[in-house]
């Protein structure tokens, strides 16, 4: 699905699909089941030091693990952190990633690495755990009113968010939550569908 992105034509959205995995390889690519799993927390020794691997998902997929390293005080956060880039939540629920952001921040890392942008520190944290926050309030509101998710993107507020970079994502958050509050009026849209909604969002 990936490739997909970087050589079909899906339409007006092509050249958003084009710009944004142009930068990436996704040839020679072999899935690799894992040698190992778990459930909730893992603590491993590596090389003497202790290592624990928490599930902190479903939130941006199914399952989210972060590494933290606790005698260094540092803590490696993947995909449940993006710092000046808007999160996107393709599996939720939002209260799940909200509840995460308060797990990140009570393991008392004061050094945070993200899956994407540079490293942070709790207040990095804050900032997403602020973002979800909003999508909720903006989205509730939203719902309350009567409005459609197709109505609510056109509407929604994204405040002092506006400038993260990749602040389209909105549509799939929106999505996420209308699914959460009334999953019978809400279609469950694809990823590409949703994607191509991006697109159009950003290209307006």
């Amino acid at each position: 699905m990936l490739t997909a992105t970087q050589v079909m034509d899906i339409g007006p959205a092509t050249p958003y699909f084009r710009e944004r995995f142009a930068a990436f390889d996704f040839s020679g690519i072999r899935l690799r089941l894992p040698d190992l799993t778990y459930d909730g927390e893992l603590p491993l020794d590596i090389g003497g030091r202790e290592v624990r691997v928490m599930n902190l998902g479903p939130a941006h997929t199914a399952a989210d693990s972060v590494v933290h390293v606790p005698d260094a005080g540092v803590l490696f956060a993947g995909d449940l952190l993006f710092i000046g880039c808007t999160p996107i939540v393709w599996s939720g629920p939002i209260a799940n990633w909200i509840a995460a952001c308060d797990k990140m921040i009570a393991t008392g890392a004061n050094t945070i690495v993200p899956g994407h942008g540079p490293v942070t520190d709790p207040d990095g944290i804050r900032a997403v755990r602020g973002y979800l926050t909003h999508v909720v309030e903006q989205a509730d509101a939203a719902h309350a009113r009567g409005l459609s998710f197709s109505e609510a993107i056109e509407t929604v507020d994204l405040d002092e968010y506006a400038t993260w970079l990749d602040a389209e994502r909105i549509v799939v958050n929106l999505h996420r939550r209308y699914r959460e509050l009334d999953p019978t009026a809400t279609p469950d849209l694809d990823q590409m569908t949703l994607m191509a909604m991006m697109a159009e969002r950003e290209l307006s």
